[in-house]
C-alpha cells in the first residue's frame, strides 16, 4: 500500500501493476480512507477500519468517476471516521438495518398468507371449484 494524498489528478494517473489483479492505495491524510484499483481499472473508494474484537472492516463509498470525486469520498470517508470514533460500527449497523427490513418483508409475506386462508376466501375457493355443491 502506498500513502498519497488522493486528488482527481491524482487518483486518474493510478494503475493496478500489470503482475497484481488490484492495488490498494492509502490517502496521507485521512487514517483509514483507501483506493483500490482492479486490473480492469476501475477505482473504488473503501474506508478501512477496526471494528470490535479488532476485526478489519472496509466500507465501499463509492466509484470514483461514476459515483464520486476524490473530494465527495474524502467526506464520506471523514463521516464514518466519526461514527467508529464514537465507538460505532458502520458495517454492523448496516446489517442489522438488513436483518430488520428482511423481518419486516418476511412479516408481511406471512400476513397477506395468513390473510388468504380465512375461512370466508376458502368458502369462496370451495365454490369456484364447485366443492360445496358434492
Amino acid at each position: 500500500m502506498a500513502d498519497i494524498k488522493f486528488a482527481d489528478a491524482v487518483v486518474e494517473g493510478l494503475v493496478c501493476p500489470a503482475d497484481r489483479q488490484d492495488a490498494m492505495f492509502t490517502d496521507s491524510d485521512l487514517k483509514g480512507f483507501c483506493l483500490r484499483v482492479s486490473k480492469s481499472g476501475s477505482k473504488q473508494f473503501i474506508l478501512q477500519y477496526r471494528g470490535a474484537g479488532g476485526k478489519i472492516r472496509r466500507v465501499p463509498l463509492g466509484t470514483w468517476g461514476v459515483e464520486l470525486t476524490a473530494a465527495k469520498a474524502r467526506k464520506k470517508a471523514e463521516v464514518l471516521r466519526g461514527q467508529v470514533r464514537d465507538q460505532r460500527d458502520p458495517v454492523a449497523e448496516r446489517a442489522a438495518a438488513r436483518a430488520v427490513a428482511a423481518a419486516e418483508e418476511a412479516a408481511a409475506r406471512l400476513a397477506e398468507a395468513e390473510a388468504k386462508f380465512t375461512v370466508e376466501a376458502l368458502i369462496k375457493q370451495w365454490a369456484d371449484l364447485c366443492l360445496i355443491e358434492r
